[in-house]
Order: C-alpha cells, then structure tokens, then sequence
C-alpha cells in the first residue's frame, strides 16, 4: 500500500512541478505536497484548495483538481467531493487524456464504492463512445453491460453483453455468457439461464467458478421443478462448492420431495 501511495505521489510531483508558476505558488504546492508525504491528507487538500482560489495557468489548475480527487478517493474516502473534483478536471481541461483518466475515475467510483450504477453506465458509456477508440474500450462496453444489470434492466443488459458476444476474442466474451445466464436467472427465466449457465460450464476452466455456476444452475431447476436435474448438478459439486452443508441440505430436500411425490 505505501509502495502504490509513494509511486503515486511521485507521479503527481513530477506532473505539477511541471508546469510554469510563481515562487508564492511554488511555494505552497510544495507545502501540499510536504503534507501528503507527512500523510496530513486533509491538511493538503486544504492547502490546494487554498491555491486554486488564486489565477493559476490552467495546466497547473487542472493537474491540482486532479490531484485533490485523488486525495479524497484514495486517502480521504470523501467520494462525493471526489467526484466534484475529477469533474473540475473534466470542465477546465483540454487535453483528451487528463478527461479520459476523470471519467473514468468518477465511473469507477461510482460503480465501485457509491453503488450508483445509473452514473457509472453513463460514465462508461462516454469512455466507451470516445473516438479515437480507447485502449481499454472493451473494459468499458463490459463494465456499461454490467452497470445496467445491476439496474436490473435485464432485457438491456442482455442486449449489451450480447453485443460483446458479436466478438470471439473480446477479453470480457465468457463473462459476457455468465451474465447473460444471471440476467436470466435474476428475471426468473430458469430456462433461459440454464441455457447460458450450460455454455459458460462448457468453456469455463476454473473449477471454483464451475461450481459456483452449477449451483445457480441447479436452484434455477429446483425452483422450475426439475427436481431429478437439479438433484444430478448439486450432486455433481458435491464436495467441490466451497459449502458442502449447504448442498448437502438441498439433496436431503430433494429427495424427501422426490419420496413424497411417490406417496
């Protein structure tokens, strides 16, 4: 953690030290920056906020919102004056990479810490829609699909991750298949789920996530009352899923339905 925080501290360093300003800016740039190696995050951001109501060069400007973003998502865990932060940078730059690196940090907050999945869609979407295309462009389609099935907008969702599915070499095209299934599932489409649960089965390597997979699968039969098929995929991961007691307890469930059907 210290190594990442020292890294990028650096890197900050060299971007404002950078640009061309007064020895009074200079001055207390240096004291922000003196703070943060102290860890006196707040202190910082009190001392930026201090030198943005100053005329500062607008390179100057825009890397000093950056950096208080960073002070309040990564140190200060103040999301929301993050977020205002990033987007100051957004509204006062015109360098395509300094927009490109807020959007995406407003869209990862968003998705990540805030839960605030209808902001991050439309950040992701923005990132994703950006010409010329970004190098982490199919991170972004990925991450829009998977803000909007966390809206439970299921039918869109599915449309977007079937999108993804239009490339067989998309980083993301097997996640796609497991979020279609879930998609499915969410929406009670047990048929439908199992269907992609089946295909994502068939290519998936990771037995841990097999059968985790394979019990979706077999509580989507279980519930639509196919009580043999779901009884064959508990007892396929029976020893396998990390909760053994808890597949243990839906094979003893089902074979006291299947023995009071037969009565």
């Amino acid at each position: 953690m210290k190594t990442s925080k020292s890294f990028g501290l650096i890197f900050t360093l060299l971007l404002l030290f950078g640009c061309d300003f007064t020895s009074v800016i200079q001055k207390e740039v240096i004291e922000a920056q003196n703070h943060i190696v102290k860890q006196e995050y707040a202190k910082a951001v009190k001392k930026y906020e201090k030198v943005l109501k100053k005329r500062l060069d607008p390179t100057l400007k825009v890397k000093i919102f950056y950096q208080l973003g960073d002070l309040h998502s990564i140190y200060l865990q103040n999301y929301p004056k993050a977020i205002l932060a990033y987007e100051q940078v957004v509204k006062n730059s015109k360098d395509p990479i300094w927009m490109v690196k807020s959007v995406e940090r407003i869209a990862n907050i968003n998705f990540n810490l805030l839960k605030n999945y209808k902001q991050s869609f439309l950040g992701y979407k923005k990132l994703y829609e950006f010409r010329p295309k970004l190098k982490d462009s199919e991170t972004y389609q990925y991450k829009m699909a998977l803000s909007a099935l966390k809206q439970k907008e299921f039918d869109y969702s599915i449309s977007l991750f079937k999108e993804i599915l239009k490339n067989g070499n998309h980083r993301y095209y097997l996640d796609a298949i497991y979020n279609i299934g879930l998609a499915y599932y969410q929406n009670k489409k047990w048929k439908k789920s199992v269907l992609f649960f089946k295909k994502y089965v068939n290519l998936e390597n990771d037995i841990k996530k097999i059968s985790f997979v394979k019990f979706l699968m077999g509580n989507a039969y279980e519930t639509s009352e196919n009580l043999k098929m779901a009884y064959n995929i508990y007892y396929s991961i029976l020893g396998v899923y990390p909760n053994t007691k808890l597949i243990q307890g839906r094979l003893n469930s089902i074979y006291n339905r299947k023995l009071a059907r037969k009565r």
